[in-house]
């Protein structure tokens, strides 16, 4: 997710410097040592047939979008 960690370099500081610059973040995919990236889509798989599959990537989308629900509720400004 690099618009996450771009967003957070931008809110800080470089003590070398004193400012942030897009030189500062260092961008490493998984493509980028050979591994398919985790968003990278690759169509049906043997996964995908498991009986439990579907019971776990809907457990996992649910707490996922509770985080974000969460953090949505709780941030704080500046």
């Amino acid at each position: 997710m690099i618009y996450n960690e771009y967003a957070q370099m931008l809110e800080s500081t470089n003590p070398a410097t004193g400012a942030c610059t897009a030189d500062d973040l260092s961008v490493m995919t998984g493509t980028t040592k050979g591994r398919p990236c985790s968003r990278t889509p690759s169509g049906p798989t043997a996964p995908t047939r498991n009986a439990g599959y579907a019971d776990i990537t809907t457990r996992f989308v649910a707490a996922s979008l509770e985080g974000w629900m969460h953090c949505r509720e709780t941030q704080r400004s500046g």
